[in-house]
């Protein structure tokens, strides 16, 4: 009995870890959504206010709109905040892969490496 309550117990303890480890990929995931989703929502905005400066005619002035440039720099931090958050999301995964490998028996020594670089 004691051994079921303890392999219960084993199993239980691995769910909470990979449900743990599953929100923190969904949490990652969905803030990199949520980036892309704001960069879509300020390049249509750039987008209608350039459209709106050129059918104006006064496309020579598009570098000296504020408005433009404060979308612009924005959208810039963005692609940047962008990158960190996808940076983030591969070393995650690289970890939890690198936690579920399988690690050698204990006790039981790796095969010797054979070097052939000096053989004639």
């Amino acid at each position: 009995m004691d051994n079921v309550w303890s392999n219960f117990k084993d199993g239980l303890a691995a769910a909470v870890v990979r449900a743990d480890e599953l929100t923190r990929l969904a949490r990652v995931r969905l803030d990199i959504a949520a980036v892309k989703s704001s960069i879509h929502r300020l390049q249509r905005e750039l987008g209608i206010l350039v459209h709106q400066q050129v059918s104006s005619g006064a496309q020579a002035e598009l570098g000296d709109c504020d408005q433009i440039r404060q979308l612009s720099e924005r959208i810039g931090q963005l692609e940047e905040e962008l990158e960190i958050r996808e940076t983030d999301l591969l070393e995650l995964r690289a970890a939890l892969a690198e936690r579920e490998t399988p690690e050698e028996p204990s006790g039981v020594a790796a095969p010797p490496s054979v070097d052939t670089s000096h053989q004639q």
